[in-house]
């Protein structure tokens, strides 16, 4: 009999600061959003909108029961849009910064999950030792993966002072974003 798993939360709040060099260790940002994803991550009766949904259950294509309360996703559809614009909008900060991948020290994607990380990591050609995936300790926690990943891989010692990271951002609705940094002490 295996152990009942427990259930974890996650949150995460960022503090950003300044050092006395007076220097730019975070930027430039690259990112966009295209509001025609929206219907393939939803919940469809979700907070003010159609507050009075019907409550009737059915059961989908896929045999799975739903209802307009629960979350809809459209996992090929949202792995098509990851595999299109992430590497697309990495292309463009990499312009931007004139930058090549072999620049950074370590990269951190937003941990969607692990099966999309992997093709992401292969498809850029980025090398394992310097992708960071931290899924094992909380999964998915939608906007919170990013900052609880970096958490993670500084206490790991995978992350140190004046290590160039990119940091990539993506998904509801759809959106994408990234940012060159340059890591600095943890006070």
């Amino acid at each position: 009999m295996h152990p009942k798993p427990r259930l974890l939360a996650a949150a995460a709040a960022t503090l950003i600061g300044s050092d006395s060099e007076n220097t730019d260790k975070i930027g430039p940002f690259v990112y966009g959003t295209d509001g025609k994803g929206g219907e393939n991550l939803i919940v469809q009766a979700g907070g003010m909108r159609n507050r009075h949904a019907n409550a009737a259950t059915w059961t989908d294509s896929t045999g799975i029961p739903r209802n307009e309360a629960n979350l809809y996703m459209n996992g090929p559809e949202l792995f098509a849009f990851t595999m299109r614009e992430v590497p697309s909008c990495i292309r463009s900060l990499l312009q931007v910064t004139k930058t090549e991948l072999n620049d950074y020290d370590l990269f951190v994607f937003h941990q969607a999950n692990r099966y999309m990380l992997e093709h992401l990591r292969k498809s850029l050609r980025i090398p394992e030792d310097k992708f960071y995936v931290s899924m094992e300790h909380c999964g998915n926690t939608v906007s919170s993966t990013i900052p609880i990943a970096l958490n993670h891989a500084a206490t790991e010692g995978r992350l140190r002072p004046g290590n160039r990271v990119m940091l990539v951002g993506f998904g509801v609705g759809y959106s994408w974003g990234a940012v060159s940094v340059i890591w600095g002490e943890q006070k």
